[in-house]
């Protein structure tokens, strides 16, 4: 892997170690499958259209929110000098960690 791609892979790996995290990845991206496929229903339910300007918009902001909650929830449990200490433990596909 070159040294662009660790350099951005690395810190997703490392920030998105923490259920919260991840949780607010998994509303995130939820909501927006679903706002996507809802899209055009609409127009046929109301009630569709509640869910789809009102509930969906709830838990994309409430993912969107708990993403940097549990990023600071894990920079704060790991590193107590408020420094951003990546693991010295070199990235790449090939690890069994990834399947490789």
């Amino acid at each position: 892997m070159g040294k662009f791609a660790q350099r951005w892979f690395l810190p997703l790996l490392y920030l998105t170690d923490n259920w919260i995290s991840r949780a607010g990845l998994f509303l995130l991206l939820s909501a927006t499958v679903f706002w996507i496929f809802l899209t055009g229903a609409s127009a046929a339910s109301g009630y569709l259209g509640i869910l789809q300007f009102v509930a969906l918009p709830v838990a994309f902001f409430a993912g969107l929110s708990l993403v940097p909650i549990g990023i600071s929830m894990q920079r704060r449990k790991e590193a107590p000098d408020h420094q951003l200490h990546l693991p010295e433990k070199k990235v790449s596909l090939q690890t069994p960690e990834f399947g490789g």
